[in-house]
């Protein structure tokens, strides 16, 4: 998990925003319109916020926000990253229920004193900005890379070859596999186990679930071959997994 020092956090429940008069940011600030509309300008240039965005601005930039007439949700943090941060400074749609949930994990927290608040929060932004960071790589993506994507999400537990992938893209299987490597940094056939293993883990805590139909529900007809990749991937067998999660 990231390292990063919390120097504020505020979630500003459907009030108007305050004012921010333009000045150098002496440390990083990330605020997520949840629903709303705020006016940024980062270096001079008009950032608009609507609902679902967000605005990331590094130390040493010039920042600043007008006063808003109208009520607004939004989340805001001022931080100091130990490391990169590979955001821009706008990010569209970057509200989903991840996100969401970490917020309501937030104000829980803000409700309450713990005397670890600080360090708690910092994980919880340093969760959402991993989030944010993986969102942009996807919409980086080329076309292909994401198509590939939802197929396989679509199809996992059926049997997917590279020959089915290009028949649903009309590229050769050759290509398709050079270029998702290239853009994601694994193969079409590791992004589908690592698909059917994640699958896996979400019916694994179901006891109900024998673990053969498991396999069978996440595309592995050979429950022992699950079992070696399932072991090789998490270093659990499927079923020391299974009880390792029900016995918290």
């Amino acid at each position: 998990m990231r390292d990063l020092k919390l120097i504020y956090s505020r979630h500003n429940l459907n009030t108007p925003a305050s004012a921010i008069h333009a000045q150098i940011s002496p440390y990083c600030e990330l605020t997520v319109v949840i629903k709303g509309h705020l006016d940024y300008y980062v270096d001079g240039t008009h950032t608009p916020l609507d609902d679902g965005d967000a605005v990331f601005i590094e130390t040493g930039r010039l920042r600043a926000r007008e006063k808003s007439d109208k009520p607004c949700d939004y989340v805001s943090f001022n931080f100091e990253p130990n490391g990169k941060v590979r955001l821009p400074s706008l990010i569209k749609s970057a509200v989903h229920s991840e996100e969401l949930l970490l917020i309501a994990a937030l104000d829980k927290m803000n409700s309450r004193y713990y005397p670890d608040n600080e360090e708690k929060i910092g994980h919880l932004l340093a969760c959402i900005l991993a989030l944010l960071e993986d969102r942009v790589k996807m919409q980086n993506l080329s076309p292909l890379t994401r198509n590939i994507m939802s197929y396989v999400n679509k199809n996992y537990a059926s049997r997917i070859t590279l020959d089915d992938v290009a028949a649903t893209t009309y590229f050769s299987p050759v290509y398709c596999d050079a270029v998702f490597k290239r853009e994601v940094g694994r193969s079409i056939i590791d992004f589908l186990i690592d698909k059917r293993i994640e699958e896996a883990k979400k019916l694994l805590m179901a006891q109900t679930t024998a673990l053969v139909t498991v396999a069978e529900l996440v595309g592995f007809n050979d429950y022992n071959y699950f079992a070696r990749v399932f072991k090789k991937r998490t270093g659990y067998t499927p079923l020391s997994y299974r009880k390792m999660i029900l016995k918290y």
